[in-house]
């Protein structure tokens, strides 16, 4: 008889303020529970690369802090499908890949061709077999040498089938998607997760938003929206401080079956390091979990997502560029940026969105949750 137990989390650096500082210190002992744990690595090695033009916000890992993502058998396997595994282009996406190989960590979502890229991560623990596939909305540009597994029911089918066909047991779906700091999915994300469960995934659990969201269950199978932040922080964004909080998500097994899964709230403090929090704080944030999960059973529309999230997620959008805009020192590169921020913000997608929400909150303004400040 297998029995064992692995965690997910959300995304993640690799590196603190603090460089001395071990970035997962304060949830070793979650850890030692589990035989693996899987995250999403946010950002590339890049000791010896020179950022792409096209990310509004470069990010990428201290080479020197690097090695806390295995000492001690911290993660076993991680997705590097997301919207800045390319901020470094070719030479960090490469760098990444061969640190993680030495590291011994499995890896999935983004190569240097479209097929390995879709290659999912796995391993092996007490005979039964885990597939974990990495898939992103975005690969942030065309970057040359870059291929990212992106998130649609295409790539997904042929992810899922591959990972089938090698013999996983179990797969666990890692998509990087939806909108940043927004509290619920759009109808088309909520629809491409039941499409993944129907496409062979046994659990569906995503990121990107840098808060938590909501799940539910579909066809008796989880779909975990985000677990929001885990070795990062969203001071950047100057929203907020509910992104200061993310999920870690534990998952127990039985003869190759799911059996059991829970959240375990963290709390990011200011080095970015995920701190386990009290009791009273875990309460509320499981009842804020709970009240977020309810309009997912009834299904999202859209002037619901729009009166909830249209005005946050334009709002981010304007202070990622805020924040991306004295990076570029070059009067060329400014100018560049400029006209890329402006084309951007003034999309009539993301116009609508802010229209929109603003109307209908004016309309029905106690119809939609609000996130609070802090727990």
């Amino acid at each position: 008889m297998s029995r064992f137990r692995f965690m997910m989390a959300g995304d993640a650096l690799s590196f603190t303020l603090n460089r001395e500082k071990d970035p997962f210190q304060y949830v070793s002992a979650l850890r030692s529970q589990c035989a693996a744990a899987f995250c999403n690595l946010e950002a590339p090695l890049a000791e010896a690369a020179q950022p792409a033009r096209h990310p509004v916000i470069p990010l990428g890992n201290i080479p020197g802090q690097f090695r806390f993502l295995k000492e001690s058998g911290r993660f076993t396997a991680v997705t590097v499908a997301n919207n800045h595994i390319a901020d470094y282009g070719r030479p960090g996406l490469l760098q990444t890949l061969e640190a993680l190989d030495k590291a011994g960590i499995a890896h999935t979502g983004a190569a240097s061709t479209p097929e390995a890229a879709l290659e999912p991560a796995m391993m092996a623990i007490q005979g039964v077999k885990i597939a974990f596939v990495g898939l992103s909305y975005s690969a942030s540009a065309p970057c040359p040498g870059v291929h990212t597994a992106l998130l649609d029911s295409s790539h997904a089918a042929k992810a899922i089938k591959r990972a089938r066909d090698i013999g996983a047991h179990i797969v666990i779906c890692s998509p990087h998607w939806g909108l940043e700091y927004a509290a619920y999915p759009t109808p088309n994300q909520q629809a491409l997760g039941r499409a993944l469960i129907d496409l062979g995934a046994d659990i569906v659990a995503g990121h990107h938003p840098h808060i938590i969201q909501g799940v539910e269950q579909y066809k008796n199978k989880p779909i975990y929206y985000s677990l929001g932040n885990f070795n990062m922080t969203d001071d950047w964004s100057r929203r907020p401080k509910f992104g200061q909080y993310g999920a870690v998500l534990l998952i127990d097994t039985e003869n190759s079956k799911i059996t059991r899964h829970e959240i375990v709230p963290i709390k990011i403090n200011e080095h970015y390091q995920p701190c386990l929090v009290p009791e009273t704080t875990h309460q509320r944030f499981m009842q804020i979990l709970a009240t977020l999960s309810e309009p997912l059973a009834r299904g999202i529309t859209w002037p619901y997502w729009l009166r909830s999230c249209g005005r946050t997620a334009y709002n981010a959008r304007v202070a990622a560029w805020r924040m991306g805009m004295p990076r570029r020192t070059a009067r060329s590169e400014c100018w560049r940026v400029r006209l890329r921020c402006a084309a951007d913000l003034l999309h009539p997608l993301r116009l609508a969105w802010w229209a929109c929400s603003l109307a209908l909150s004016a309309l029905s303004p106690n119809a939609a949750f609000r996130l609070p400040e802090d727990l």
